[in-house]
């Protein structure tokens, strides 16, 4: 029967009319639900790569973004907050400081700097650490850009 990828088509007859029927695929669902963990498997582990990455670089060049989260801040006052594109900049500021934040939790957690706890880390370690960095990102950067007017 296979994986269900291939269905068998079959062509019966009646008297005058040609009906075209499919096989009983029942097996489909499980198929593609094995595949689609799969896949998901892998985009979770090469997430927590590239997520790791983004944090490693704002570790790296923390001094690039205190200086542009200070640039964008002191715009931000200048343009009294009317400009669309400094809120942008000033979303995408927060974010990159937020991460550089996260690096310091990582730190006081594991009682290391980032760099020890990179080339000390295992798989599962770095999924963990990223899987909190996503919804850490996702809630905290509208919260910091809240406007409270």
């Amino acid at each position: 029967m296979g994986c269900g990828i291939y269905t068998i088509i079959r062509m019966k007859t009646s008297h005058t009319n040609w009906r075209v029927e499919d096989e009983d695929n029942s097996s489909n669902f499980g198929c593609f639900f094995i595949i689609g963990v799969v896949i998901l498997g892998f985009l979770v582990y090469y997430g927590t790569i590239y997520v790791h990455t983004v944090i490693f670089a704002t570790y790296k060049y923390s001094w690039i973004v205190y200086l542009s989260f200070a640039i964008v801040i002191a715009l931000t006052f200048l343009t009294k907050a009317s400009s669309f594109f400094v809120a942008c900049l000033l979303f995408l500021s927060n974010a990159a400081f937020l991460s550089l934040i996260y690096t310091y939790i990582i730190e006081a957690f594991k009682n290391t700097d980032y760099m020890t706890f990179v080339s000390n880390a295992n798989g599962l370690m770095f999924m963990k650490y990223a899987l909190i960095f996503v919804p850490y990102i996702a809630i905290a950067t509208p919260l910091f850009n809240k406007d409270n007017r």
